[in-house]
């Protein structure tokens, strides 16, 4: 499913994030706030429907995915996955599970970042502005 930034009466940053979180409330009111942020976006449900919209859409610039999702694929098995595939993809991987190590040195390395749950508009926005600042 695809928004146009413009829906929401944000300035499009020219840029398209695909959302990839397996609970409908929280992948609607990420979206929300993306597009409020000027963001285009897409979104999946799990893995595998992400991999297929990475595969078909060579405009993402970055992909958001919670790390636990179902379907026997982790959003860091994913994130391998895709780069293996679109080097270069820029990567910003969440979790709410304070066990789930997110800063482990290997991540940093491959472009891959993180932000915790809860986030709120402001956290995406800086978390965003500095990964597209690399």
């Amino acid at each position: 499913m695809s928004k146009k930034a413009g829906q929401t009466g944000g300035r499009s940053t020219g840029r398209t994030i695909l959302v990839v979180e397996d609970d409908p409330d929280v992948r609607y009111v990420t979206d929300w706030m993306l597009r409020k942020l000027g963001y285009e976006t897409l979104q999946a449900g799990d893995g595998p429907a992400a991999l297929d919209l990475l595969k078909r859409h060579q405009a993402i610039d970055l992909m958001f995915s919670d790390v636990v999702m179902p379907k026997g694929m982790s959003g860091m098995q994913l994130a391998a996955a895709a780069l293996q595939f679109r080097p270069g993809l820029k990567v910003l991987l969440t979790t709410g599970y304070s066990d789930v190590a997110l800063d482990a040195p290997d991540m940093i390395e491959d472009g891959i970042r993180t932000i915790t749950k809860p986030y709120t508009a402001d956290d995406l926005k800086q978390a965003l502005a500095a990964i597209f600042e690399d």
